[in-house]
């Protein structure tokens, strides 16, 4: 809603928003997304409630009928062990010259997400503290919803982390500002980028 009273000409009343405010809104400027639906959903929730207390006569929104179609969303592509086996085994080649992401962090990185189902942003925010190397359980805090869960991992993948957290004790670590993940999603999908490419792997980009 705030951004669509930043959108509004001036501050008026919800019955001199017009329709052409409301599709210019919705229509944004990048391609069709899943979040115009999002927003108009807000906007037709924020208009029932004006209607209901007295504060509009009328919806600006255009029918639900006349709006277009959310994009598909891509099927989520399974590897096969082959390939993930040279996604892994291309991760020393991919990193050899990294400097922030290097190999070790890449790969263990990647096993966090193959092995215990973490998405992306949860497996940058982890620290030290939320790995229980002794039960083999990661706490993944504020995640989805502002909530927090504990996950569970298979014994493989605690041994992997037990030996990353060894030798992770015996090298320098950069300052990090406090709550900020070591790093960014931008060198992950960098690091993907390039590992995917030394694999040829089928997946789409």
């Amino acid at each position: 809603m705030y951004q669509f009273c930043k959108s509004v000409s001036e501050q008026v009343c919800c019955d001199a928003v017009t329709e052409e405010e409301v599709r210019r809104f919705l229509g944004g400027a990048g391609p069709l997304t899943r979040w115009r639906a999002g927003k108009y959903g807000a906007l037709a929730g924020f208009y029932r409630y004006a209607i209901s207390r007295g504060y509009a006569s009328r919806s600006p929104l255009p029918a639900a009928d006349e709006e277009p179609r959310e994009p598909t969303s891509r099927s989520p592509y399974i590897y096969s062990r082959k390939e993930l086996q040279l996604l892994f085994e291309a991760v020393d080649i991919s990193r050899k010259h990294a400097i922030r992401l290097d190999n070790d962090t890449f790969r263990t990185l990647l096993l966090i997400l193959y092995g215990a189902g973490l998405r992306t942003s949860e497996a940058l925010h982890l620290t030290m503290s939320d790995v229980d190397l002794a039960n083999t359980v990661l706490t993944v805090r504020n995640t989805k919803f502002y909530k927090s869960r504990l996950v569970p991992v298979p014994s493989q993948l605690g041994n992997a982390l037990r030996a990353y957290a060894e030798r992770r004790s015996h090298r320098p670590l950069p300052e990090l500002k406090e709550n900020a993940p070591a790093v960014s999603p931008c060198a992950i999908a960098s690091g993907w980028a390039a590992n995917n490419s030394r694999t040829r792997s089928n997946k789409p980009r």
